[in-house]
């Protein structure tokens, strides 16, 4: 079966269209690295001049996914993780850091007596001995009582992987806020510790209803969200394209294309290292990825188009013109300049969302 992406094609217009809109121009001509189709993307829809598509069953279809079931295991594993993350830690002040120790501190780094980014950080976890921070780090810990607060001295590793930084002397100022290993997991909850969190809970059970509803509630929203995939999988399966438009697969292959030498050019590198780092692919790879995408949406589309079409479903103005607006605000852009750019993309969007929700109501 093939994969099919309309709701995450959705929420991905978004994005785009929030984030990248201003210079993203699909109808430019496009400049990424292309290639001949492989042997791995044969199974694609052809393309031509025109739409050659037959709908099937779209209508009082049956959802086959995998349902959440919300276990006893994990209700009491999330328990007691609530409790961990919520409990009043009670450090002695008498305690003395001691290697192997977990403990919370907060810390400042500076170079020449200027900070640098990610040398700060406050409610820092950090387990003495680990070796985890630079070295001489974790040692100069060693001693200190919960409230202290200490400068030391360390000097960044020749090879660190930041040049700024890298063979440095640094100061840090650290300030212990208390020893993790002075509060250790019980084995248990009881009524008592449970008390000791906040006024919302006064026993075990109550804490359980809590965190089960809590639970439920994510694992429900789960299940429609792969329900509502299924469903459309299995309208797109039965749905037979022969062809789909080329000029149509071009479009959104520059739209996608487009998108990200864009963000490549906000962040000031090529986009062959945008996309290793964002995707970790090479240039061949995401090409492969980028044209098999576009297949797919050009299809979901044409699908919900044509579904619309038979079933009275459009698009409101009012709804069209509102998204139109927001992106005005959130662009810089003139509404005549989002309509020309993207209005086909935006009515598409809109549009495949009311075709979704037309299938979720009628499936079962």
């Amino acid at each position: 079966m093939k994969k099919y992406f309309i709701m995450a094609f959705t929420l991905c217009m978004i994005f785009i269209l929030t984030f990248t809109l201003v210079s993203c121009d699909p109808n430019t001509e496009n400049t990424a690295e292309s290639t001949a189709l492989s042997d791995e993307e044969k199974d694609l829809i052809p393309t031509s001049d025109k739409l050659e598509m037959t709908l099937g069953e779209y209508k009082n279809i049956t959802a086959q996914y995998d349902k959440f079931e919300v276990s006893d295991l994990e209700v009491e594993n999330a328990m007691m993780e609530y409790y961990m993350q919520n409990r009043e830690i009670k450090s002695s002040p008498n305690s003395v850091v001691k290697n192997g120790d977990t403990v919370n501190i907060n810390y400042s780094g500076s170079v020449d007596g200027v900070k640098f980014q990610g040398g700060t950080a406050e409610g820092q976890d950090l387990e003495i001995g680990s070796d985890s921070f630079i070295p001489g780090f974790e040692p100069q810990i060693i001693g200190m009582k919960v409230g202290d607060t200490k400068n030391i001295n360390v000097t960044f590793p020749p090879d660190y992987h930041s040049e700024e930084l890298a063979g440095k002397a640094a100061v840090f100022e650290i300030k212990l806020n208390y020893i993790a290993s002075d509060n250790p997991q019980p084995d248990k909850l009881t009524d008592k510790l449970v008390k000791e969190l906040d006024q919302s809970f006064k026993t075990v059970k109550e804490l359980e209803k809590y965190i089960r509803d809590d639970l439920q509630a994510k694992a429900n929203e789960s299940n429609e969200r792969n329900r509502q995939y299924a469903l459309w999988t299995a309208v797109l399966d039965n749905a037979q394209v022969k062809s789909i438009p080329a000029d149509e697969v071009e479009f959104y292959k520059n739209f996608y294309k487009y998108s990200d030498e864009q963000n490549a050019k906000n962040n000031n590198v090529e986009v062959e290292e945008f996309v290793l780092n964002q995707y970790g692919q090479d240039m061949a790879a995401y090409n492969k990825a980028i044209n098999e995408y576009a297949h797919n949406a050009v299809k979901e589309n044409s699908v919900a188009a044509e579904i619309a079409k038979q079933e009275d479903i459009t698009i409101d103005d009012k709804e069209y013109h509102e998204f139109i607006k927001n992106q005005v605000a959130s662009t810089g852009l003139s509404q005549n300049e989002v309509e020309e750019r993207y209005g086909k993309v935006i009515k598409a969007l809109l549009l495949n969302t009311k075709v979704i929700e037309f299938i979720n109501e009628n499936g079962k």
